[in-house]
């Protein structure tokens, strides 16, 4: 069994991010990895959940937090719910956790999903304090080749982007178009050549959401300490099938182990 700590990280706004630590059963310094959600994700999805067990069952502290104005965290979609603020919340938590006496500062990675490793990659080129990144199904530039590019024109038009969220708690959600002006300024071509620490990159064969070639391309462009893993079968939303779930821990935890 793990520990559970239920807090809240005030970003730079004072903002409270809604956080769960996973804690092994033990005392020590422990190797640590931030799960980062994706577009309109949260930090409750099951395989967010599952792998954040899964970790802290293998000897790591693994966190899980929303992105400031969505689900738990404080704030609004409207005002709050922003990439670059998503970018400020990751440094925010990353600094805390550095001054936990149970984190190995020196043995910190991130783990994303979608947008999530968008997000984590863009931090991550511009530290030398993340020791591993394990980047799933990324997109290249928010709006262009991946699924919200066909709804660029109808966003801008409406002035929002809206969908039901797979929290049944949240229902109906509207996230604005300025929301995807500012994921915009972020191209992760540019960004992932500075990436300094060992990236691994994970694509189901059958992603039609980001697309496999985006996450071949980024694996191309990133430094040499690398690896690529393709999942034949599987789709972008694994999120809720426990076969794609295991998989996908599996080969998270397995590279984790051996480069964190």
């Amino acid at each position: 069994m793990n520990k559970l700590v239920f807090i809240k990280i005030r970003n730079n706004k004072g903002l409270g991010l809604s956080t769960i630590i996973h804690k092994p059963d033990g005392v020590g310094k422990y190797p640590t990895v931030i799960l980062l959600h994706g577009f309109t994700g949260y930090k409750d999805e099951k395989h967010i959940k599952e792998l954040a067990e899964d970790l802290a069952d293998n000897g790591f502290v693994a966190v899980r937090f929303d992105a400031s104005g969505f689900a738990e965290s404080e704030g609004t979609i409207e005002k709050d719910f922003r990439f670059s603020n998503y970018v400020s919340d990751l440094e925010c938590v990353h600094e805390y956790l550095k001054k936990q006496d149970y984190v190995d500062k020196k043995r910190i990675g991130l783990w994303g999903h979608s947008m999530g490793p968008m997000v984590g990659i863009t931090y991550a080129s511009c530290r030398s304090d993340i020791k591993a990144f394990c980047a799933v199904a990324p997109a290249v530039k928010l709006g262009t080749n991946d699924q919200l590019g066909q709804f660029r024109k109808e966003w801008k038009k409406k002035g929002f982007f809206e969908k039901i969220s797979s929290n049944k708690n949240v229902g109906k959600i509207r996230i604005p178009y300025v929301f995807l002006k500012d994921a915009e300024k972020y191209d992760i071509r540019d960004f992932v050549k500075k990436v300094g620490c060992f990236i691994l990159f994970i694509v189901g064969s059958k992603d039609k959401t980001t697309l496999p070639e985006n996450s071949k391309l980024l694996y191309k462009l990133a430094p040499q300490t690398k690896d690529f893993v393709e999942i034949e079968g599987m789709g972008h939303d694994y999120k809720d099938d426990e076969k794609w779930i295991e998989k996908v821990n599996d080969i998270s935890i397995m590279f984790f182990k051996r480069y964190l």
